[in-house]
């Protein structure tokens, strides 16, 4: 049977949280974050990740009640572009669907401030994001 993993954006300020979906959704693996000074580069990365993990879905966290202006509405909206432009000139067939991360964060905290020091927070709290946007996509979607 082949995969319908599901890569997932939390975009922030300065870094982006990544997630995964198991195969069959039963499970989610927190990736680690990437830094978006240079652009392409992630890209490049992010197109490199879904094909050595046959990704079939990208979430990317939209904030829908705020002003496309937004800096991570933005980023957003120019890795959609990038990621379909390339996927559509190779022929790789990947949805890429913008879901409202509205309180996604806020979510993840609440989460993980009593099992970790304030440190280490801050290294999974992205990711952690990304996990909460793939588990309201297969919620919202009845995956």
């Amino acid at each position: 049977m082949f995969s319908k993993r599901i890569l997932s954006l939390d975009i922030g300020i300065r870094k982006t949280g990544l997630a995964i979906s198991g195969q069959y959704h039963f499970d989610i693996k927190l990736l680690s974050y990437i830094v978006l000074r240079k652009k392409y580069k992630n890209i490049l990365f992010l197109v490199d990740l879904c094909i050595y993990y046959k990704v079939k879905y990208i979430i990317i966290g939209y904030l829908k009640n705020i002003k496309v202006n937004n800096f991570v509405n933005r980023n957003a909206l120019y890795i959609q572009y990038e990621l379909n432009k390339i996927f559509n000139h190779y022929k790789y067939k990947i949805r890429i669907f913008l879901i409202n991360e509205h309180h996604s964060s806020s979510e993840a905290k609440r989460l993980i401030k009593n099992n970790l020091s304030r440190k280490h927070i801050k290294y999974i709290l992205d990711s952690t994001s990304a996990a909460i946007l793939i588990e309201k996509f297969i919620l919202e979607y009845n995956f």
